[in-house]
């Protein structure tokens, strides 16, 4: 209110309450010292209504002839849009109201691939899809009971699905059908799940065990499992003599896979080792093709924050200032990128990435400070070497995301039904 006030033309401002305040009145505009801006007050469900949020505090620049020119939440508001605002600009920002089939949720991750938004739900194994031009919910991505039942044929043969059931019944053994992993690739969304399931030891004791399937979801759903599952401390293949296993993180691109691997001794072997596979569907299940030569850096003193992220054809470690090539290109490093990271396993690092995109000679990418519990945006010239910025977004529940068609542009969940698209120059 005051940088607002420092400018002559700003017009007048009038306060807008509902109705239900107008007997505190006196109490709000004392407490709030909304008398030294000589303003004009409302107390109206009606108004409110129209120039709040979607009933979220807001500030709206309203006309003459009463069109609202501008429109955004009061938690929101920076800055850069009191200064746009005092010079009779409006704000690059856009507030969307989210529909009230995904409205009131809280999701685990939201993804978006230009065309669309997605909205995952780990525990419900389901994916909310909303439009991106219209915001207006399409459908439902749900692994469905025929897709479960799919997953346990390819790993564990015909029939497995009922028989594994009533065995993990007879045990007490919860039901753990969680996804665990997601990522938009070349054709449709991916979605790593873990199930649990029962697995012979020696050929006559059993055991509480599990597999991953990955479900793909474009024109139907696509189900393919990994090789050598269950999973009981097993592996999946060997590398020259190395025993090495997979973790439920995958990623589809131009016909095959790519996983995330780890050898399967002790965490401790992670430092200097290789942390990246390409595999290929056949049949329903996944067979190894290649284990790249890429190394896991030495930041990486124990597994925290190992799986990697992908955008096209390349993936990042969300701990290393390295983009990696799904071709096998030359590694591009991002220089003046560190972390910090303690030998303790229980303690975070300072940081760590959560998605990037490359864009012609530029990566731009999001990652997240522990402490502070932020999001920052950074941008870096690849081919200059340099780094273009790095500023903090004001974001909400969710994790950011990059806007698809034009990365100076992130979109960002504000309370539980707005989504906020703004401009890295108005952080």
């Amino acid at each position: 209110m005051e940088s607002l006030f420092k400018n002559s033309s700003i017009p007048p401002v009038t306060f807008v309450f509902e109705e239900k305040y107008r007997k505190d009145s006196s109490a709000i505009i004392q407490s709030m010292s909304l008398k030294e801006y000589g303003t004009v007050y409302a107390w109206s469900d009606s108004l409110f209504d129209l120039y709040s949020a979607y009933g979220i505090s807001a500030l709206s620049l309203v006309s003459s002839n009463g069109t609202i020119l501008f429109n955004k939440p009061l938690k929101a508001l920076t800055q850069e849009d009191v200064r746009m605002l005092q010079g009779d600009k409006k704000p690059v920002s856009d507030t969307f109201e989210l529909p009230r089939e995904v409205a009131q949720h809280a999701y685990e991750e939201m993804l978006t691939d230009g065309n669309r938004f997605y909205f995952c739900d780990v525990r419900k194994m389901k994916i909310d899809v909303v439009g991106l031009r219209d915001l207006k919910y399409q459908k439902t991505l749900s692994v469905e009971q025929q897709d479960v039942k799919a997953a346990f044929d390819l790993a564990l043969g015909k029939g497995a699905y009922g028989s594994n059931k009533r065995a993990l019944n007879s045990l007490h053994v919860p039901n753990q059908e969680v996804l665990q992993y997601y990522a938009l690739s070349d054709s449709g969304l991916i979605a790593v799940a873990a199930y649990t399931c029962i697995a012979a030891i020696n050929g006559t004791d059993t055991a509480v065990a599990g597999f991953y399937a990955v479900h793909k979801f474009g024109d139907g759903t696509t189900t393919t499992v990994f090789p050598d599952l269950p999973f009981l401390r097993k592996t999946f293949f060997q590398d020259k003599g190395n025993l090495i296993s997979c973790e439920p993180a995958a990623y589809y691109y131009n016909g095959a896979y790519f996983a995330a691997i780890r050898k399967s001794d002790t965490a401790k072997s992670l430092s200097g080792k290789r942390f990246l596979a390409k595999l290929l569907p056949d049949h329903g299940r996944l067979r190894y093709q290649e284990l790249f030569d890429y190394r896991m850096p030495d930041v990486y003193t124990n597994g925290n924050n190992a799986f990697p992220v992908f955008d096209g054809a390349y993936c990042m470690l969300p701990l290393a200032n390295r983009i990696y090539s799904l071709s096998g290109k030359e590694v591009l490093e991002l220089n003046g990128l560190t972390f910090k990271v303690s030998q303790d396993f229980f303690t975070p690092p300072d940081k760590y990435i959560v998605a990037f995109k490359v864009q012609n000679d530029n990566v731009t990418l999001i990652y997240h400070v522990q402490e502070k519990r932020q999001y920052h945006l950074f941008r870096y010239d690849l081919k200059k070497g340099q780094i273009l910025f790095d500023k903090i977004i004001p974001s909400g529940r969710n994790k950011p995301v990059v806007d698809w068609n034009d990365n100076n542009y992130v979109y960002y969940r504000l309370g539980d039904h707005l989504l906020i698209r703004q401009h890295h120059a108005n952080f």
